[in-house]
């Protein structure tokens, strides 16, 4: 039986979307909701090695097909 909060949490991000399962959905998506979030911050965890800042494109606005 899946916690009640996790229960809370599925059925409003869903609800969100606008999705409204069915009460034996909503239970099977909340007992798999605890390892679907701890898979997820797992990836956070794996240093990458890319912690320098991206690239920045600033776009420029077009007046007549040139360049402003």
């Amino acid at each position: 039986m899946p916690d009640i909060a996790d229960i809370d949490f599925v059925r409003a991000m869903l609800g969100a979307a606008g999705i409204h399962p069915s009460e034996p959905e909503l239970q099977a998506l909340a007992a798999t909701y605890p390892a679907v979030r701890q898979q997820v911050e797992g990836f956070y965890a794996v240093d990458t090695g890319d912690e320098a800042p991206a690239s920045m494109l600033r776009a420029a606005a077009i007046d007549g097909g040139h360049r402003a």
